[in-house]
């Protein structure tokens, strides 16, 4: 393999959409009444890739949690409380957020996008996380399947929501029609 290539390889850059990401921001900006319900089951700040879109949707999310719309007044105040407007990008690229969003029609399809390259992220670091594992001889190698099959279905937890419940639990609701 030559040097080139090698070097080609090595600077992959990670599974992200950032234009996604701002019309998923901007919709939740423009009509947070019937985005940001939606949104907040679907994603989380660590689904985004920019630093300045965990911080706004983390900002979105603690708005709609205290029952207030995160429009852009409301927005730019809490950032502003929180001292987080620079590490968000400014007022600018809140109007700016804004600005790249027409429409609020295709919000879950952008939102999925975003959780789909959050995931591929996430594999991409358990991947390396396993395969240094794989260098460590001094553990038993069942020890080390068990830590890697908790990597990845740590991955698949969250991005199922973590709709899981006993089975005994279920049971006993439905016992009299079993």
């Amino acid at each position: 393999m030559d040097v080139a290539r090698v070097d080609r390889m090595d600077v992959r850059e990670l599974p992200r959409n950032i234009e996604a990401e701002q019309v998923v921001l901007g919709a939740a900006i423009l009509e947070p009444e019937s985005t940001v319900p939606i949104l907040v089951e679907k994603l989380f700040p660590e689904h985004f890739y920019e630093r300045r879109h965990r911080v706004i949707f983390r900002t979105i999310r603690e708005l709609f949690d205290r029952g207030e719309p995160a429009d852009i007044v409301l927005l730019a105040n809490r950032l502003e409380e929180t001292a987080d407007m620079e590490r968000a990008g400014g007022r600018m690229y809140l109007n700016e957020l804004l600005d790249r969003t027409t429409t609020t029609a295709s919000l879950e399809f952008y939102a999925d996008i975003v959780k789909r390259k959050a995931t591929l992220r996430s594999l991409i670091e358990a991947g390396g996380r396993i395969s240094e594992l794989g260098f460590d001889e001094a553990t038993e190698p069942e020890e080390i399947l068990d830590h890697a099959e908790t990597l990845i279905f740590d991955i698949s937890s969250r991005d199922s929501g973590g709709s899981y419940f006993l089975v005994s639990d279920f049971l006993y609701e439905h016992i009299d029609t079993l």
